[in-house]
This record gives C-alpha cells, structure tokens and sequence, in this order.
C-alpha cells in the first residue's frame, strides 16, 4: 500500500480551513477542479496511515453540486494507493451480514457443543449452539483490511431515518468507532448529502469534527465551469472548431453549477 507520509501543513490550513468552503469543481467523466479539496482529502488519508487512526470527512451542498461524482473521484484516487473501498449502506452499519458482505467476507455462523445430563453419568446429551458476532462493529474490526479501509456514504441524510429506530445504538456505535480510528486499521469515513447532513451527525453524538473536515460544496469556479463544458463539447460531442463561443453561451446558463452543464 502507498502510504503518503508528507504531512508538513494541511492543504486547508489558515483562513481556508475555517471557512471550509470550496469554490471549484469538474464533472466525474472529466474532472476538473475541486484541487484544493482533493488535496485536503489526501492529506488526511495519508494523516490517517501515518497515525493509523481514523476521522470522517463531510461534504455536503445543495442538489446538483456534483456530490456523488466527487465521492466517486476521491474513492478512485483512494483505490490507486491502495485503500479498500466499500460503499457503506445505512442497514449495513448495524446488520453484521451486510457489514461482511461489503467488505468482500463471508459471515460464518461458528457453532459450539455443548454436553448436558448428570455429570455422573458418562453419556450425556449433545446439541450445537449457534454463536453469531455481536454486531456489525465486530465484523469490522476482525475483517478489516490491513491496509487502509475507506467507507463511503451518499445521501447520507437519510441517515436520520435510524436516529429513532431501533438499531440507533448500533449504528452509533459503529460510526463513533469508525469517526475515533477504533477499528483497527486506518479508516476513514467520506460521507456526501445535502447541506444539514452535519446535523445528522450531532443527533448520533458525532460533533467533533478535525479542523476542514466538513466541507461545504459551492459553484465550480469559473475556470473549472470552462473546462468541464470544453470536455464535454469536444469529447462527448466530438466538435472539431472552436468551442469558446459555445462555451461562453452554456456558462451563462449553468452559473456553475454541474447538473445544469449535463441537463
């Protein structure tokens, strides 16, 4: 596994990591921007390796912002150095079938014997006793990778579906485990929604955040805007003239944001 141990300065140090806001993104076919949050991300998994800790990183925005092709680019770029990658459905944080089943594992039903009658007499009855793992937190911990796990959520406001069911204790469990680096290797949390998601987190006792960790997406810049609409034309739509006039008509009707550019 490539373990980035340069960890001099945060990419968002200083005045940027208290706004945690960032201002320039592509499109997941062609990406483009979104530079200063990508590096921050490496930052912490490299943070996370050297530490052999654990955190969750936020990233939350209004619909259409280009969330979930964020996470796919940042799951990708995770994959190339090494992390195991899982998609971390609500029901597979608190069902341990569904926990194994994520990370590529079997769930083994183990089965003990045990001996019952009069312990005077030599024979005595025998019967098999299910024992299954406790909970999901279990499978985690004992089927986690060596190298570095990254789980991934999208949509996850939906998670406040759990906050008053009755797995709520489970799932907060796990996710305080996974946000604290509990699991026994380095982990890391990414997690996209909407832009309240964070309150989500408060309600399963998760409110401390590392500095820049939660990040609210905004429109792409202006050079980034140019950039995905020129790889669009020029790619998708295969035009052979030049594209900057059409790309100054389509700008004027995106305003920067990405579901626009691809409506």
């Amino acid at each position: 596994m490539v373990r980035r141990t340069e960890l001099l300065a945060s990419p968002l140090a200083g005045p940027q990591a208290k706004a945690n806001y960032v201002d320039d993104r592509g499109k997941a076919k062609y990406f483009n921007g979104r530079s200063k949050l990508r590096a921050f991300v490496e930052y912490r998994f490299g943070a996370a390796c050297s530490e052999h800790s654990g955190t969750t990183i936020l990233i939350q925005g209004a619909p259409g912002a280009g969330k979930t092709a964020l996470l796919h680019q940042l799951a990708e770029e995770a994959r190339q150095d090494g992390w195991m990658i899982a998609g971390l459905e609500p029901q597979a944080i608190y069902d341990p079938r569904l926990t194994a089943q994520i990370l590529g594992k079997s769930y083994v039903i183990r089965t003990r014997r045990t001996i019952r009658g009069n312990v005077n007499v030599v024979s005595g009855e025998s019967e098999k006793e299910r024992v299954e793992d406790a909970g999901a937190l279990q499978v985690l911990k004992k089927r986690a990778p060596k190298g570095g796990l990254l789980l991934v959520i999208d949509e996850v406001q939906n998670l406040s579906n759990l906050v008053h069911g009755p797995n709520f204790s489970l799932v907060a469990t796990t996710l305080n485990a996974i946000h604290n680096g509990e699991i026994g290797c380095p982990v890391i949390l990414l997690a996209g929604g909407l832009g309240t998601s964070d309150n989500v987190f408060n309600a399963i006792g998760i409110s401390r955040f590392i500095d820049g960790c939660i990040i609210n997406l905004g429109r792409l810049s202006r050079s980034a805007e140019y950039a995905v609409i020129r790889d669009w034309l020029a790619k998708d739509g295969q035009a052979k003239e030049d594209v900057t006039p059409w790309i100054e008509t389509i700008a004027k009707e995106t305003h920067g944001w990405p579901l626009h550019i691809m409506g």
